[in-house]
């Protein structure tokens, strides 16, 4: 198994990037990148519940190549693949500038809902980013007491 992630990592990352393999697999202090290298760079990815009916996804990039965009991709509780939700048009900004993004899913579903980023580049390799877990709505949280 370890063979196999050391060559998906090293055809991922390209022929400029450099690692010790052994660190890599066995700290506990490296983290998984937010993307894989691809047509964006992905310095943050959150994704929060703002009330019942209302998830917010937001993240943040540097380096962006113009024309392309991010495709919102959702999968509730256990359903078997991911499914696109909306599309954000990349700003496109170009090397070293920093580009703020939010999409608002409506989604009510009572159990886990799972969230990721798609971008395909003009080659047509999708790159995702990694996963995040939203709860469904907490229901006494959200309602409105009667008077």
């Amino acid at each position: 198994m370890k063979s196999i992630l050391l060559v998906v990592l090293a055809f991922a990352l390209g022929p400029r990037a450099t690692f010790n393999a052994n660190q890599f697999i066995n700290s506990p202090s490296i983290k998984a990148p937010i993307f894989l290298p691809g047509p964006s760079t992905i310095i943050d990815f959150k994704a929060e519940r703002l009330s019942g009916l209302r998830v917010e996804l937001s993240w943040h990039t540097q380096d962006e190549m113009p024309g392309l965009n991010f495709e919102v991709e959702r999968r509730k509780g256990e359903d078997e693949s991911f499914t696109g939700i909306g599309k954000v048009n990349c700003k496109g900004k170009g090397a070293d500038a920093l580009c703020d993004y939010n999409f608002i899913d409506t989604n009510a579903f009572d159990g886990e809902t799972y969230y990721r980023l798609r971008q395909k580049d003009v080659q047509g390799i999708n790159y995702y980013s990694i996963m995040r877990t939203v709860k469904g709505p907490d229901k006494q949280a959200f309602t409105k007491p009667r008077e």
